[in-house]
């Protein structure tokens, strides 16, 4: 039991640590000063523009679609099982 409860801690801090490496990969890079207007995208800041305002929209907005996502699944996958579950034990 307590080799059991060892490599669950283990797996627990493993899971941390790429939750957190995740989070981090999905954050936009700094957006670089526009070269041109021809060139202005999403990721790069206006001239005038507020640079931190921009990145910090951009950051706040994908850790929202992500957490919507993952909240999401947790929602739709017992769901789909159940159904599953019904539907199979129906045949």
């Amino acid at each position: 039991m307590k080799e059991l409860q060892k490599q669950s801690e283990i797996w627990g801090d493993v899971a941390l640590v790429l939750g957190m490496v995740t989070f981090l990969l999905m954050l936009p890079t700094w957006p670089a000063r526009s070269k041109s207007k021809a060139t202005h995208g999403i990721l790069t800041a206006p001239p005038e523009g507020n640079i931190w305002g921009e990145y910090f929209g951009q950051c706040i907005f994908r850790t929202g679609i992500t957490i919507f996502g993952i909240f999401g699944l947790a929602v739709v996958i017992p769901f789909v099982a159940n159904f599953l579950h019904k539907f199979l034990n129906a045949w």
